[in-house]
């Protein structure tokens, strides 16, 4: 029998939404698919020194360079391990070279950035939005090839390990686990398809995963919009299955994201190294979906619907040296609940429960990088996550982890 809860109206109505919703998704992957490049870039070159501007060939491209010496069609992006947010430049002129197909783009960067670790992306935006790499070790990289790099912070890393082996006399020893990795693949006119997963074990005394997520998840390479200090995005977990084993809860929900990042650094005038970053990020998501399996009796195949609007944010402090580095990251969440959902919490007589209301998540995080792809984390968590929503109080985990980047 179905809980009193329970709205078949609200229910159906959001089943349609999680549909609709993913059916767009699949309708921009599919039209990003079929947009092939019509040119290629390649060979970019910047000056001796400094970032005054920088020159690419464009292979494919009709005689008459014209079209390509509108500053609107190009688009130049600055990435640094040093910094987590993609600095996008302004582009003041366009000009041709001596050489054939050759274009120099002359751009305003941000002053004292080290060439050892930047990145140059510059992007086409016109003819299927061909887009070559520059780095001092590689001149030219290919855009799609995966390989090691470090990553700017734990959330924007592609792999993610992280965790804790905790002794205890008399008793066996806890496992604390929470890794994510992503698989990219790069699609036409700069959109990633990704394919996502994470695990998470808190306090268990073996290694087995207690929840766990697969998704896949579209959204463009670059923001949509950007300054050196600020940028709008989106990105979409187009279809994510959240599953938590011990409270056998199973959901299945599309979650389209958009994002408002500011941010700063500042760099010692000597070397050029960044001395220290920080940002703000401002989030709001719609979550849709819809609750498969639930271990609460009286809606054990599911309680139907789910809806929540989810404000977010992020803030982030980074301390680089030559060798090793420290960062902060908070990370807040609000779920505010449409529907009714389950909320577990030992504490209470009864733990288990049905209600809407606001659901809060908060994590602290500092890591200590002895080098490029380890750290030393010390992680504060508080408050409810999906698709379970047990209340966790104040718990504090010393652990390590390894991440990287394939771009």
């Amino acid at each position: 029998m179905r809980s009193q809860h329970h709205n078949p109206r609200r229910n159906q109505f959001t089943r349609m939404l999680t549909r609709a919703l993913t059916y767009v998704s699949l309708v921009l992957l599919s039209g990003a698919t079929l947009v092939t490049a019509q040119v290629k870039l390649h060979d970019p070159h910047t000056p001796p020194a400094g970032f005054a501007f920088v020159t690419v060939v464009i292979a494919g491209a009709a005689p008459d360079l014209a079209p390509y010496l509108n500053a609107n069609v190009w688009a130049v992006h600055i990435r640094t391990p040093s910094i987590p947010q993609v600095l996008t430049v302004p582009i003041n002129s366009v000009i041709p070279t001596q050489l054939p197909g050759e274009v120099q783009i002359n751009i305003t960067p941000p002053p004292g950035l080290d060439l050892n670790t930047t990145k140059i992306d510059i992007v086409l935006k016109r003819d299927g939005f061909p887009t070559v790499t520059w780095s001092l070790q590689k001149h030219e990289i290919p855009t799609c090839k995966l390989t090691f790099n470090q990553a700017a912070s734990a959330a924007k890393a592609d792999v993610y390990l992280s965790g804790s082996w905790i002794p205890a006399v008399g008793a066996k020893p806890s496992y604390n686990i929470d890794s994510h990795m992503s698989l990219p693949v790069c699609l036409p006119h700069t959109w990633d398809l990704k394919f996502t997963g994470t695990v998470k074990t808190a306090d268990h005394p073996n290694a087995d995963p207690d929840s766990f997520s697969a998704g896949i998840a579209l959204g463009p390479r670059y923001p949509f919009w950007g300054t050196p200090t600020s940028a709008f995005d989106f990105q979409w977990r187009a279809a994510q299955w959240e599953f938590s084993r011990k409270d056998e809860a199973f959901n299945f929900t599309t979650v389209p994201t958009f994002t408002y990042a500011r941010g700063w650094f500042r760099t010692n005038p000597a070397t050029h190294n960044v001395r220290h970053a920080g940002g703000l990020n401002v989030r709001f998501a719609p979550e849709i979906g819809e609750n498969l399996r639930n271990h609460i009796a009286a809606i054990r195949n599911g309680y139907g619907g789910i809806a929540r609007m989810v404000p977010g944010a992020d803030f982030y402090l980074v301390f680089p040296r030559d060798n090793w580095g420290v960062r902060w990251t908070s990370t807040w969440d609000a779920r505010i609940l449409l529907t009714r959902e389950p909320f577990i919490d030992y504490r209470r007589a009864i733990p288990a429960s049905l209600g809407r209301g606001t659901r809060n998540s908060l994590s602290n995080t500092l890591e200590v990088n002895p080098n490029k792809l380890f750290a030393i984390n010390i992680k504060h968590e508080y408050g409810s996550l999906p698709p379970a929503f047990k209340f966790v109080d104040h718990k504090v985990t010393v652990g390590l982890s390894i991440s990287w980047s394939w771009h």
